[in-house]
């Protein structure tokens, strides 16, 4: 413990709290933590559209055959679902979100880019990468499912969304 407070001294990081802050830094960048600010714009909370989806298996719960899918068995197919998008809650660019389609709804964690204009988000099994212009979304995403029975299955998605509330 005594060597890691010299290191920080030496290198002039203090501790406050759970944090180490640089101190007197002459890298600007550096000192304001990439030069991302934190006070990017807030999303609406709703945002609906349409997801297009080709898949080999059956990649995720999100599919309209889920239900019944022990008549999937690992072959190629295309399909397209109504999807929603909701925000609840939102730190500056950090996101919590519920994926919404199909009849299945998943969490999602997501991650604004300092402009605002583009958006990760991820669930257990799905990334997708968003742009955002207006209110509207565009983006694009892949799955790779893991667990019981869909070992071997995959996906590409394509999905628009357009700014409820």
């Amino acid at each position: 413990m005594i060597i890691v407070v010299l290191v920080m001294r030496v290198l002039g990081l203090t501790v406050s709290g759970q944090s180490a802050e640089l101190r007197n830094c002459p890298n600007e960048m550096i000192k304001g933590r990439s030069g991302m600010p934190n006070d990017v714009r807030e999303l609406p909370i709703e945002w609906s559209g349409q997801l297009a989806c080709t898949a080999w298996g059956t990649s995720t719960p999100h599919h309209p055959k889920w239900e019944s899918h022990a008549d999937l068995d690992p072959q190629w197919h295309g399909y397209t679902n109504e999807i929603r998008l909701r925000i609840l809650r939102q730190e500056g660019r950090s996101l919590e979100l519920a994926l919404i389609n199909g009849g299945a709804e998943a969490k999602a964690v997501g991650v604004l880019s300092s402009d605002g204009n583009q958006m990760m988000l991820a669930t257990q099994e799905i990334t997708y990468h968003f742009t955002i212009t207006g209110n509207t979304m565009i983006g694009e995403g892949f799955t790779r499912p893991h667990g019981s029975g869909r070992t071997g299955a995959f996906a590409v998605n394509m999905v628009e969304l357009t700014a409820v509330s």
